[in-house]
């Protein structure tokens, strides 16, 4: 859908643990950059991030470790403290357009909706 619109999509991971399996399952065919230091995700929430509630992460964490377990998947990715900062989504355009829409994640990990993302897109196309 993105493509053929003549949109990169680009993922910011905090670790590279489990990226290959992001890759291979989720994100085929896109860029992704790796940001140890988390500059992006501190960026959304100046000046050191907003770290995840602490009943949040219990809550969806237990359930998402739930589920890992149940199908075989990796749980090691939530001990790095970089995945415990909120992220989100940007809609940059090239050259002076800028940024043209930012959803910051929510507690409960909500992200941007495609349906967003891809309203903001047609600004700049």
């Amino acid at each position: 859908m993105f493509n053929k619109k003549g949109i990169r999509l680009i993922a910011i991971a905090s670790e590279y643990d489990g990226i290959e399996d992001f890759i291979k399952t989720v994100w085929t065919g896109a860029e992704i950059y790796v940001d140890t230091d988390a500059k992006f995700k501190k960026a959304l929430y100046p000046p050191s991030g907003k770290l995840i509630k602490l009943s949040s992460v219990f809550k969806e964490s237990l359930q998402g470790m739930v589920l890992a377990i149940k199908y075989g998947q990796s749980t090691k990715d939530i001990i790095y403290p970089n995945n415990l900062i909120l992220g989100g989504e940007l809609v940059v355009g090239s050259k002076n357009k800028g940024i043209v829409y930012s959803f910051n994640e929510t507690y409960s990990f909500k992200h941007a909706s495609i349906q967003s993302i891809l309203k903001a897109a047609n600004k700049i196309l």
